[in-house]
């Protein structure tokens, strides 16, 4: 990730991210990546930008806009999915590593170079499943609270109001909020930022219709440092792709899937306007860790059903930080041993490295679709099938991906 830059939305009132189950009693802790571009796309439809933002996105093999997931953050401290290739750290002791989901931005390098924590200086809240500093006067304050809300429907004619539901949301403390990282071209900064500014109006997620989901003024800011960082691929180590987002390969995505650490995610939901149930589709989720041979890119495929009429695209584009990898089936490159040369000839003989093993994934292509799209377009996702695992067992478990839904 080498240019971009970040978000902040401070909201001002309760948030409803619909679980996958889409339990009422429920609430996601995360707004992922094909659900915010969705709403940017809702954005970009009502401000009149709708053909040029998919031109530059859904239909594009090099999107210019890529946005990541929204996580938790409180004061200036952002929090992000834990890589799942070192996390939960191998430390015995009191804390429950396993339960927090988010950590510190900061502690990121730290935990790729599998350094271990101290304990008296770390706790993990069961609510937010965020692992937050302790300092001198006890630990951080959570981002938020998952509280239940009522509501019932009034007639405005008889006053008489109808039964009444309960329904979880997000509740932010003062000073926190949601984040999320953004990668555009120049050209689409200046419009981005106004996409973002009209969804903190008019609200993100659900029961927007009562005033949910809306947020202060966007802040944007530069990337921090921790998510900029290259990594260089040594003897002991490899170039992994720590996920932001949601990630569904493309053609040309060479991902070695029986490597890595990662997991994936059922997806699905509701169109804008009609309501009509999506195709559901597996992605890799967020915090991830891939072995590719280059950056991951990601598609974002039409999915509509044959009765809808217009396109519905699920973003699946890959925000990624690379990272260096030293996985548990982690082998030392074998080196040909020089032969015996002659007593006087003093000449070194160099070593030979072996040969690099090229990695390949069998995934499917974006589809061509050559309709056009009109103006009542909806909220636009994308799918994709799961990706290929090969037969053979991984080497250990950390290698394996779970088609199980998260909480």
């Amino acid at each position: 990730m080498n240019s971009g830059f970040i978000v902040r939305l401070r909201p001002i009132g309760p948030w409803r991210l619909g679980p996958s189950t889409g339990a009422r009693d429920r609430v996601d802790r995360v707004l992922h990546s094909d659900s915010l571009y969705s709403a940017l796309t809702i954005a970009a439809e009502q401000l009149g930008l709708l053909p040029e933002w998919l031109a530059a996105t859904a239909k594009a093999s090099q999107p210019e806009v890529r946005v990541s997931s929204a996580f938790p953050f409180v004061g200036r401290s952002l929090l992000a999915p834990a890589p799942r290739h070192v996390w939960p750290p191998a430390i015995a002791g009191k804390i429950r590593w396993e339960a927090a989901r988010f950590v510190p931005v900061q502690l990121l390098p730290r935990l790729n170079a599998y350094e271990s924590l101290k304990e008296e200086r770390w706790a993990v809240d069961p609510v937010s499943e965020c692992l937050l500093p302790v300092e001198k006067f006890g630990e951080v304050s959570p981002p938020f609270r998952i509280a239940m809300r009522r509501t019932a429907a009034v007639d405005r004619v008889s006053l008489v109001s109808s039964e009444s539901a309960s329904t979880a949301c997000l509740e932010f403390a003062e000073g926190a909020g949601m984040w999320c990282a953004v990668e555009c071209s120049e050209e689409w900064r200046t419009r981005t930022h106004s996409l973002f500014r009209w969804l903190a109006d008019t609200g993100i997620g659900g029961e927007r219709s009562i005033g949910w989901g809306r947020s202060a003024e966007p802040e944007f800011d530069s990337l921090p440092a921790t998510l900029t960082a290259t990594a260089e691929q040594t003897e002991h180590h490899e170039i992994g792709y720590f996920l932001l987002s949601l990630f569904a390969p493309a053609k040309n995505d060479r991902v070695d899937w029986s490597r890595g650490s990662y997991g994936l995610i059922r997806r699905s939901g509701r169109t804008h306007g009609r309501g009509e149930l999506k195709i559901e589709s597996a992605l890799v989720e967020e915090g991830s860790v891939l072995i590719s041979e280059a950056t991951p890119v990601g598609l974002a495929r039409d999915i509509a059903p044959s009765a809808s009429g217009h396109a519905i695209y699920r973003a699946g584009y890959a925000v990624t930080v690379p990272v260096a990898v030293r996985l548990p089936s982690f082998r030392p490159i074998e080196r040909k041993a020089p032969e015996e040369a002659p007593v006087e000839d003093a000449t070194p003989i160099p070593d030979l490295a072996s040969e690099s093993e090229i990695f390949t994934a069998e995934t499917e292509s974006v589809s061509d679709s050559g309709d056009s799209l009109d103006t009542e377009t909806e909220a636009l996702e994308d799918s994709l099938a799961t990706p290929e695992v090969p037969d053979q067992e991984p080497e250990q478990e950390h290698n394996s991906a779970s088609d199980e839904e998260k909480p």
